[in-house]
């Protein structure tokens, strides 16, 4: 499959789990040591894991999006969407982040992972921290949230920002030495009224035993074709993270630093490609493959390109609709 035709094989599946760009990735043949999976882009955050041997570097945007009492999804203000638990595990939260019974807020992600994190212990392993968040995201969305019964009643309707997935969380660890990204997503069924999930699957480490890449989730519209250099993503990625795009265009692992430019600059160019629902600056969390991980708020950084990034931002908006 030649890059142009994963590209478009990407917009075609916005309503599956993940498309995957093929240059970086091909499951059934060779796999090249950088990952780059594009996920649907119905919801309102980019998220972006930069991993290798020696650390992950893990950031979303901080707009988030809200499930009102009407059932529909509006834009808030700056909410956190990425957290670190026990220093050692990244847990990032797409698409369904805070959810209101009236007046009163029911679900919180930062408030609801701190469940999950009394849970764990100093032997937790990435999937056994996967395992919890089923089980405690599964009694959420079923007693606190009770989205089936919304789905059947009326109140949660269909649209295009609740086509396919109402939200993923995304676990970002070393196990015994490895990088390791595992996802646990619920997927709307609109004609049975049936909420599917929760589904678990290891994007990393996979069968070939990759440990460089970057793995994406979310809005990805204006970095999903950041190889292509006539585009506006890999002109702002040469810009804004210079020594880490190179490194991330031959195949080479990161060092943290670069890897914490890398990450930005991509959720920056996103925000400056879909501003309205992605921006608020980014959460970077960098996780050492030893020693405790830290976690850093960053502005957004300006742009040098405002033509080009309003043209983006124009035929991302077109593509949207």
């Amino acid at each position: 499959m030649t890059v142009p035709q994963a590209q478009n094989a990407s917009s075609e599946a916005a309503d599956t789990i993940c498309a995957t760009l093929a240059m970086f990735l091909e499951r059934n043949r060779s796999v090249l040591p950088l990952v780059l999976l594009l996920c649907s882009r119905c919801f309102c955050t980019t998220a972006v894991f930069v991993f290798a041997p020696g650390q992950i570097v893990a950031g979303t945007d901080r707009l988030a999006s809200d499930l009102s009492p009407a059932g529909t999804l509006t834009n808030q203000q700056f909410s956190t969407k990425i957290v670190l638990l026990n220093k050692r595990f990244i847990v990032a939260c797409i698409g369904l982040e805070k959810s209101h019974s009236g007046s009163i807020l029911v679900y919180d992600f930062p408030e609801w992972i701190n469940r999950v994190e009394v849970q764990m212990t100093p032997t937790t392993s990435a999937l056994q921290l996967a395992a919890i968040v089923e089980k405690e995201s599964s009694h959420t969305l079923t007693e606190t949230v009770p989205i089936e019964k919304m789905m059947k009643d009326g109140r949660l309707k269909h649209s295009k920002e609740l086509d396919s997935l109402l939200v993923q969380y995304i676990i970002a660890a070393f196990d015994n030495g490895l990088p390791t990204i595992i996802q646990v997503y619920y997927k709307f069924d609109w004609a049975g009224k049936h909420l599917i999930g929760p589904t678990q699957e290891v994007e990393i480490p996979d069968d070939k035993g990759t440990n460089i890449g970057v793995y994406t989730s979310g809005r990805t519209c204006g970095i999903s074709n950041i190889t292509d250099p006539s585009t506006y993503g890999y002109k702002s990625m040469t810009i804004l993270a210079p020594t880490a795009f190179k490194k991330m265009i031959a195949l080479h692992a990161t060092l943290p630093d670069e890897g914490i430019q890398a990450a930005r600059a991509m959720i920056d160019t996103e925000a400056n490609a879909e501003p309205t629902y992605v921006g608020k600056g980014s959460t970077i969390i960098l996780l050492p493959v030893t020693g405790d991980g830290t976690v850093t708020e960053y502005d957004k950084q300006k742009t040098r390109l405002k033509k080009e990034a309003a043209a983006e931002a124009a035929r991302c908006s077109q593509l949207g609709r």
